[in-house]
């Protein structure tokens, strides 16, 4: 599937995976992007403090194809910069947002020793809680040079 259609697609997919969660999924989805981790080609990693100046520095015209990387429920591990390193070394800007900047349910796959008798409701706010991440990430990703 080519992506406009996943973007056609997209909103009635978030509101067919939404109807029956009880949070907000866009509360401080902002969060997320101000506390990515972000790799430009050629660039030492861009410091969120300095983004916006390191980002205007850039040659006029400069694009680059870009990957945004969402880690699984344990966070940014080290084989995850390993991964993101791999991207940019083969010409990719990497933006890997940080799902845990903001409040979120545990995942209740992140202890193994636990058990969860009715786990579906926790996994369908944090799929909820992801897919807003990734529309709010390709809305800002839109306006980067």
């Amino acid at each position: 599937m080519c992506l406009r259609q996943l973007q056609f697609l997209w909103p009635l997919l978030f509101l067919t995976l939404t109807a029956c969660v009880t949070a907000d999924p866009t509360k401080d989805v902002e969060l997320t992007w101000e506390e990515a981790y972000v790799r430009i080609p050629g660039l030492l990693p861009v410091v969120k403090e300095h983004r916006a100046r390191q980002l205007a520095e850039l040659p006029p015209g400069t694009t680059f194809p870009t990957l945004i990387y969402m880690h699984g429920s344990g966070e940014l591990w080290p084989g995850a910069y390993k991964d993101i390193a791999v991207a940019e070394k083969a010409g990719l800007a990497v933006i890997a947002i940080n799902s845990y900047a903001r409040d979120r349910p545990k995942n209740p796959g992140q202890n193994l020793a636990s058990s969860c008798d009715n786990c579906w409701h926790i996994y369908r706010e944090i799929f909820a809680l992801r897919t807003a991440e990734l529309a709010y990430t390709l809305q800002k990703v839109r306006h980067l040079p």
